[in-house]
């Protein structure tokens, strides 16, 4: 299963993560409310070895950053990656605050889960939820 490097919707454009994304990439992660259901803000330390990790990646690792079209403006992150006993998969986000009760998270998510599904051939049975206290 290999995950397309770019996906759009009618609002938002996604990309897979690139070098460029790294001050973006910090301060999403060290924002505590954005870490909330996520494990909490990460420490500075960990930040840069993170975004090494999500930049490389496996092929059967999905990570996009999703800009919105119309500024071309970073608002979040979707993770597509297999659970940690490997025979499922889990889907996480977040996004930015100010970004937040607009309808982008469930619109990258499911942008995401239609590719997945669609074109890169998940089965439905392999998806779950990583955090139920994180609604969309």
């Amino acid at each position: 299963m290999v995950f397309a490097d770019q996906l759009r919707t009618e609002r938002l454009s996604l990309h897979g993560l690139r070098k460029r994304d790294l001050r973006f990439f910090c301060t999403l992660m060290g924002d505590k409310p954005v870490r909330h259901f996520l494990g909490g803000a990460v420490i500075w330390s960990q930040r840069l070895r993170r975004f090494r990790w999500y930049l490389a990646a496996p092929y059967f690792v999905g990570v996009w950053v999703v800009n919105r079209e119309e500024t071309n403006q970073s608002n979040g992150l979707v993770e597509l990656w297999p659970d940690k006993g490997g025979a499922d998969y889990e889907i996480s986000y977040q996004f930015v605050p100010t970004s937040w009760g607009k309808g982008f998270e469930g619109e990258s998510v499911q942008a995401a889960i239609n590719h997945a599904m669609n074109e890169a051939g998940l089965e439905w049975s392999r998806l779950s939820s990583q955090q139920t206290e994180n609604r969309m």
